[in-house]
């Protein structure tokens, strides 16, 4: 019965072994997850290489060689802690480290640049972001006011209600001295100025006074949108909440279950909007059960 055991027992070893439940190699486990290596996107099209040594490889890493053609030359980042680079056109990007005599692949990826023009309204702070590869001509300029005082103005307020801050812009894209418009989405940069970004929405507003909401993410001091509207647009600092949007972004997604779990375990205080936001079911208690409706809805599962 013994031996019988040790046997079994050796067959699942060789088993494990093989479907890769234990490391093949001592080797294989060293090497450094690309987590560290963070690539980031900036508004000309252009990207930022941003590398931090771990504190498990600070004793390993001497120096960095980065490679923009595959690996057939090599540029030199001295620094051991890591430290920065731009990459400017699209290649084939290998990053290795030097410890002693030995060098060490760490990451390879493939980097695509989308060249883009950038056109900004000087007036307003508006931008328009072009890439090279789209149909929107790169010859363009904007024609961006805001308005402060108007018919205008007065319908986006009344539409609003009271208490909640806005800025209103009337956009257009000029081409010789045309009204050029397109179908195609184009990527804008809306500024915020004293609104709190945190809270910040976008509006288009149709000719009949409607608002429609934009969706758009808030980056510091402005919301990224991508829309091919153009005409009036409301930048409105709304701190009401709908269900299941605890943290404001105008979207239900798996950081809003999160919240609303911590707010039922009592480990976070927020505002009475965003209580109620999390409170999905209306009982008066936010409980694991909201979070967990919160938690399908982000997924699809459920409506709200």
């Amino acid at each position: 019965m013994r031996k019988l055991t040790i046997r079994i027992t050796g067959v699942l070893l060789c088993l494990l072994l093989l479907c890769g439940v234990f490391p093949a190699s001592a080797e294989e486990d060293a090497l450094p997850a690309p987590t560290w290596v963070q690539i980031s996107l900036n508004t000309d099209g252009s990207k930022n290489v941003t590398i931090t040594t771990p504190t498990y490889m600070l004793d390993l890493v001497d120096f960095y060689e980065y490679s923009m053609d595959g690996g057939f030359t090599w540029q030199t980042l001295s620094n051991p802690t890591g430290g920065e680079f731009l990459i400017a056109d699209s290649c084939e990007f290998v990053l290795r480290y030097k410890s002693g005599e030995t060098t060490s692949e760490s990451y390879r990826t493939t980097v695509e640049i989308n060249k883009v023009t950038t056109v900004t309204s000087s007036s307003t702070g508006i931008t328009l972001l072009i890439p090279h590869d789209s149909d929107t001509p790169t010859d363009v300029t904007l024609s961006a006011y805001e308005i402060i005082s108007g018919k205008d103005y007065s319908a986006v307020q009344n539409a609003l209600g009271a208490n909640k801050p806005f800025l209103l812009f009337h956009v257009t894209i000029m081409r010789n001295n045309n009204v050029y418009s397109s179908a195609a989405e184009k990527l804008w940069y809306f500024p915020t100025r004293e609104l709190d970004v945190r809270y910040a929405k976008l509006y288009h507003v149709t000719n009949d006074s409607e608002l429609i909401p934009v969706a758009s993410e808030p980056e510091m001091n402005v919301l990224r949108v991508s829309t091919a509207d153009t005409g009036l647009f409301a930048v409105v600092e709304d701190k009401t909440f709908s269900p299941g949007d605890v943290n404001g972004d105008a979207k239900v997604t798996a950081s809003d279950a999160r919240l609303a779990l911590r707010l039922a375990a009592k480990l976070e205080t927020l505002s009475e909007n965003a209580q109620q936001a999390a409170d999905v079911n209306s009982d008066g208690f936010i409980t694991p059960e909201d979070a967990r409706f919160i938690l399908r809805v982000a997924a699809g599962l459920e409506p709200i």
